[in-house]
C-alpha cells in the first residue's frame, strides 16, 4: 500500500517549512530530495568558494535550513555563510 503526500486541510502559514512538508512519513523521499542533494551541492559550493571568481547560486528555501541544509553543511566544512 502506497502513501501519498497530501493534506486535506489548510496548513496555517505560521508552521515551519519542515512541519508543512510531511517528510517524517517519507524519510527516503527527504533523503533523495533534500539531504543527498544538499551534501552534493555543499561539495560543489566549497569548490566555488575556493575560486577567485564570484558565483551566484540559487536554491529553494528547504535546502537552506537545518543541520543537513546547505548552510549547516558549509558551517561544518569551516565556512561562515551569513545572510545579508
Amino acid at each position: 500500500k502506497r502513501k501519498m503526500m497530501f493534506r486535506e486541510r489548510p496548513v496555517p502559514p505560521t508552521l515551519q517549512l519542515t512541519k508543512i512538508t510531511p517528510f517524517g512519513d517519507f524519510p527516503y523521499l527527504k533523503r533523495r530530495l533534500l539531504t543527498d542533494r544538499n551534501d552534493a551541492w555543499a561539495g560543489i559550493f566549497e569548490r566555488l568558494l575556493g575560486s577567485d571568481r564570484n558565483h551566484l547560486v540559487v536554491v529553494g528555501a528547504a535546502h537552506l535550513v537545518g543541520p543537513d541544509g546547505v548552510v549547516g553543511l558549509l558551517h561544518q566544512r569551516g565556512f561562515n555563510p551569513v545572510q545579508r
